[in-house]
């Protein structure tokens, strides 16, 4: 949708992208609201009402820019997902979207947060207004502290033991360093595929 209807929109299933803007919006379960062509914003002059088992697709980037839906009204979210979806780059260790806005406020919580990311957890902020994603290093890490035997702490993305070894070694160049920042800006299935280039496998 990206023109302009002056009607409410009521999605039972189904999906409703684009960055257009609508009347009001409610996201019945099984339905989908996402945002954008690609990373965008849709417009409701309304009210926007997530039910249970709705999903709010969002994607999101390293530059700080995420899909957002901006509503005149109040938003009603009464659980559903959020699924973020992020593009490739290399993100800081905490970066924070603001996907939400409604003048009319903000009532209610998603049930649940999801990212496809292997290094970054996603978590949801509210205030009167606005909805908040933050995207934050977990401890998830690269290999296995001892090299392919077992992770001492968090889990270890690496399964096998060449695949530890380099990632170990990987993590240990830290922030700032392209490989670093490349496989922590990473899917699990990508960074074992970096890390078997990595290895030489």
């Amino acid at each position: 949708m990206n023109g302009s209807i002056t009607s409410n929109v009521t999605l039972d299933g189904g999906m409703l992208g684009g960055s257009g803007t609508v009347g009001g919006v409610s996201v019945g379960s099984g339905a989908t609201v996402a945002p954008g062509n690609s990373i965008g914003t849709l417009t409701v002059s309304g009210n926007v009402a997530f039910a249970a088992g709705s999903t709010y697709q969002v994607e999101v980037n390293a530059a700080g820019q995420s899909d957002r839906i901006v509503a005149s009204g109040s938003a009603s979210i009464t659980g559903g997902t959020v699924q973020v979806l992020a593009e490739n780059g290399n993100y800081a260790a905490s970066t924070n979207y603001t996907i939400l806005t409604a003048s009319g406020g903000v009532t209610g919580t998603f049930n649940t947060v999801t990212s496809n990311l292997a290094f970054l957890t996603p978590s949801l902020a509210y205030d009167s207004q606005t909805v908040t994603l933050s995207m934050t290093r977990n401890d998830n890490s690269f290999g296995p502290d001892n090299g392919g035997s077992g992770s001492s702490s968090g889990t270890s993305i690496a399964p096998t033991r060449n695949q530890g070894f380099i990632a170990i070694a990987a993590e240990r160049l830290g922030v700032g360093n392209p490989i670093y920042d490349t496989l922590i800006s990473a899917t699990a299935a990508e960074a074992r595929a970096g890390f078997d280039l990595l290895s030489g496998e």
